[in-house]
C-alpha cells in the first residue's frame, strides 16, 4: 500500500481531514530529509513543506540550508497565505538556480558555494534561462521573475555571510560573498534589470485597459442587497444553513465592492477583532465635525469605520453602510450555530477563511453584467484611482484617499492610477492643438478645463467608430457633402469653409453575413474585436474586403451587437 493511501486510512491518524489537501508525498519526503540538524525543522515542515509540489525541485530546497535558512528568515513573521505563496515561489526559484548550475559545474553543492565572484556570470545565464531570455529579439518572457531575482540573491548573500561569521576559518569564503554582493549591487542593473524594465514597460504600453462599467458595478450592487435581505429574512425565520453562508459571502463582497479592498485582507477578519472594535459614531471629535459640510456631516454619522489589517502591517479602514452592519451583527450573532472552531468571520467550512477572489467572481457572473472579466479587486481599485483624476483632488485628499486604499501616494499614481485613454486624447490633444494654431495668449491665466476651441471636425466614414452603418438601401454610389472647418485661432475670423467630397461604398449583404458569423462570438459577449483579429478576416477574405479599412469593420461590428444593424 502507497503512503497517500495509507496516511487516508490509518485508524491512528486523528488529523486526517478529508476537505483538506492531501500531502502524503511532500510530508514523507519532507520526513526522510529534516531532523534536529536545524532550529527552524518545525516551522518550515508544518508551514511551508506541506505547500510544495513533491518533485526534484522541492527536494533540492529541503536539503539545502541555506535556502531553509532563507525561507526561516521570511515567514517566521509573516504567516499569512499571501506571504507563504510568496516565500514558497522564491524557494522554488532559489532551487531551480542551483539546479541549473549544478549541471554546468557539478563542485558546486550547496547553494553556498555558488555565491562566489567566479560564478556570477553563470548565475546570470541560469537567471536569463529561468526568465526566458530570447538574444535574437532581446526580450525577456517573464521580465518581473528577472528584475526581482537581484534582491533574492543580495538576501541569500547577507543570510550566508551570517552563518559564516559564526563558523571559525571561513574569512576567505565571507569575502568572496561579500564581493558578489557588490557586484550584483553594481552591475546586475546593467546585466539584467534594464532590458528587463524595458520589456515590462513595453508590455504595458498599448495593454488594453478594461475599467469595470458604473452601470455594471450598480447592476452588482443592486444584486447583492436585493440577495442579501432576502437571504436575511429567510435566516431569521428557520436555521438555514444555505442562507447563512450566502449572507455571509454576499456581505464580504458587499464590503469589497464599497472599500475596493484586498480580497485577503477582509478575509483574515477574525471574530475577537470585530468584537473589540467601538463602531460607536457618536463620540466624534467635536472640532472636527464643525469643518465638515452638511453631507458629510450625515455621512459621518450614519456609516461605521473599523481598522483592519493592511499590506505590509499598515491599519487599513473599513466603512459599512447601515444595512450592512445590520447583517454583519446578525451574522456574529447567529455564527455559533454553523461553525465551531474557526474564529475567521468570513470563514470556510473547515479552518480557513474564503477565496475572497472566487467569491467575487462568483456574484458577478450572477447577476449577469455586460463586461464579467472588468470585476476584479485589482481593477476595482484602479478604477477608483483612475476616476479621481476627473474630481481635481487637492493633494492633501489624494493622500488620505492612498491611506484609505492602504499604499503610498507615489504607488496610487504610478501603479493604480490607469492611463485614461479619454482624457489624454481629448484634453492633452486640445492644448497641443492650441499651441499649433497659436492664440494662447488669449487664454492665459486660465485651468486646461476652462479653455474651450470650438471645432467642427471632418466626418471620415471609414475612420470614425461613430460612422456607423445603417441597414438601409444605398446606391452603389452616394456622394455627400461635408462642411469643413478649420480650428479656431481664438480670434473672431474664421478660415473659409471648404466642401469636400466623400464617396461612401454600401456594404452588401454577403460581406454583413460574413462578418456577422466571423464574429458571431464578439457579438454575444458585446465586445468590439481588437485589430489582429479583424485583419485576420481580411487575410481570409482578401478580394471581399480590400476596400474596406479595418476600423470600418469593427463599426459593423459594435453596431450589431448595439442593435443598430439588423441582418437579415
Amino acid at each position: 500500500m502507497s503512503l497517500y493511501r495509507h496516511t487516508k486510512k490509518c485508524s491512528q491518524n486523528i488529523e486526517v481531514n478529508k476537505q483538506k489537501r492531501q500531502t502524503a508525498q511532500s510530508d514523507g519526503q519532507t520526513a526522510l530529509l529534516l531532523g534536529t540538524r536545524l532550529k527552524h525543522d518545525q516551522l518550515l515542515k508544518t508551514e511551508l513543506f506541506p505547500r510544495m509540489r513533491a518533485d526534484d525541485i522541492s527536494l533540492i530546497a529541503k536539503k539545502d540550508p541555506l535556502i531553509c535558512q532563507y525561507a526561516y528568515s521570511y515567514i517566521k513573521g509573516r504567516r499569512s497565505k499571501g506571504n507563504l505563496d510568496l516565500v514558497r515561489q522564491n524557494v522554488r526559484r532559489l532551487a531551480k538556480l542551483f539546479k541549473f548550475v549544478q549541471k554546468q559545474d557539478c563542485n558546486i553543492k550547496l547553494l553556498i558555494d555558488l555565491l562566489r565572484p567566479c560564478y556570477f556570470k553563470m548565475i546570470i545565464d541560469g537567471v536569463n534561462d529561468m526568465a526566458r531570455y530570447n538574444h535574437e529579439t532581446e526580450k525577456y518572457e517573464s521580465p518581473t521573475l528577472a528584475m526581482n531575482f537581484g534582491t533574492l540573491l543580495k538576501k541569500c548573500c547577507d543570510l550566508a555571510f551570517v552563518e559564516l561569521l559564526q563558523i571559525p576559518n571561513t574569512e576567505k569564503q565571507r569575502e568572496d560573498v561579500n564581493i558578489l554582493k557588490n557586484l550584483i549591487i553594481s552591475q546586475w542593473a546593467d546585466e539584467v534589470s534594464a532590458q528587463a524594465g524595458t520589456n515590462l514597460n513595453e508590455n504595458q504600453w498599448n495593454k488594453e485597459q478594461l475599467l469595470p462599467l458604473t452601470t455594471d458595478l450598480k447592476k452588482l450592487n443592486d444584486y447583492l442587497c436585493n440577495s442579501a435581505e432576502q437571504h436575511y429574512n429567510t435566516l431569521k425565520n428557520n436555521n438555514d444553513a444555505n442562507a447563512y453562508y450566502a449572507l455571509k459571502d454576499i456581505l464580504y463582497t458587499q464590503i469589497m465592492l464599497l472599500n475596493r479592498r484586498r480580497p485577503a485582507e477582509v478575509a483574515q477578519l477574525k471574530l475577537h477583532t470585530y468584537k473589540a472594535i467601538n463602531l460607536d459614531t457618536s463620540k466624534q471629535d467635536t472640532e472636527f465635525e464643525n469643518c465638515l459640510t452638511k453631507t458629510e456631516k450625515i455621512l459621518l454619522n450614519t456609516y461605521s469605520r473599523f481598522v483592519i489589517r493592511g499590506k505590509r502591517g499598515r491599519g487599513v479602514p473599513v466603512l459599512l453602510s447601515p444595512i450592512m452592519r445590520k447583517h454583519f451583527d446578525f451574522v456574529i450573532t447567529v455564527r455559533d450555530q454553523f461553525v465551531q472552531g474557526n474564529d475567521y468571520i468570513f470563514h470556510t467550512k473547515g479552518k480557513g477563511f474564503i477565496d475572497g477572489t472566487k467569491t467575487l467572481h462568483k456574484y458577478v457572473e450572477k447577476c449577469g453584467v455586460t463586461r464579467a472579466k472588468s470585476i476584479t479587486a485589482t481593477l476595482l481599485r484602479k478604477h477608483l484611482a483612475t476616476i479621481t483624476q476627473l474630481l481635481h483632488f487637492s493633494n492633501n485628499d489624494m493622500e488620505q484617499l492612498s491611506k484609505f486604499m492602504g499604499h503610498t501616494l507615489k504607488t496610487h499614481c504610478n501603479v493604480y492610477r490607469m492611463s485614461d485613454n479619454i482624457y489624454q486624447t481629448a484634453k492633452v490633444s486640445k492644448l497641443l492643438l492650441l499651441m499649433m494654431e497659436g492664440g494662447a495668449e488669449n487664454f492665459k491665466g486660465k485651468q486646461l478645463e476652462e479653455i474651450d476651441i470650438p471645432l467642427t471636425p471632418v466626418i471620415d466614414n471609414q475612420d470614425v467608430f461613430t460612422q456607423c452603418v445603417q441597414d438601409t438601401p444605398q446606391s452603389d454610389e452616394e456622394v455627400q457633402k461635408v462642411d469643413d472647418k478649420s480650428i479656431s485661432h481664438g480670434t473672431e475670423e474664421n478660415r473659409e469653409k471648404v466642401n469636400k467630397l466623400i464617396e461612401r461604398l454600401p456594404w452588401t449583404d454577403q460581406q454583413k453575413q460574413i462578418i456577422f458569423k466571423h464574429f458571431a462570438e464578439n457579438i454575444k459577449k458585446k465586445e468590439a474585436p481588437k485589430q489582429l483579429e479583424v485583419k485576420k478576416l481580411i487575410e481570409i477574405y482578401p478580394e471581399l474586403f480590400k476596400e474596406r479599412k479595418w476600423t470600418s469593420i469593427k463599426a459593423v461590428v459594435y453596431n450589431m451587437y448595439t442593435g443598430k444593424l439588423k441582418i437579415k
